[in-house]
């Protein structure tokens, strides 16, 4: 259960990928910056999250775009 609160995010498949990216590494530091504010707050923060099929299968699309490239 987290400690601190949840963060509910609709259509992620729609948030840009700087947005997963930004969500991720609060996910695994543990840590954010509120909007004004001058610290970084350490918490446990549980995520929902909501995709639509569409969705899904366009950031698998990316995803295989971007492994095939490598």
């Amino acid at each position: 259960m987290a400690e601190g609160g949840a963060i509910f995010l609709d259509e992620v498949g729609e948030h840009p990928a700087e947005t997963h990216i930004a969500v991720l590494r609060v996910l695994q530091e543990h840590e954010f910056e509120r909007v004004g504010g001058t610290g970084s707050i350490r918490k446990e923060l549980g995520i929902g999250s909501v995709i639509s099929l569409a969705g899904y299968s366009r950031i698998a699309e990316r995803h295989r775009a971007i492994c095939n490239c490598m």
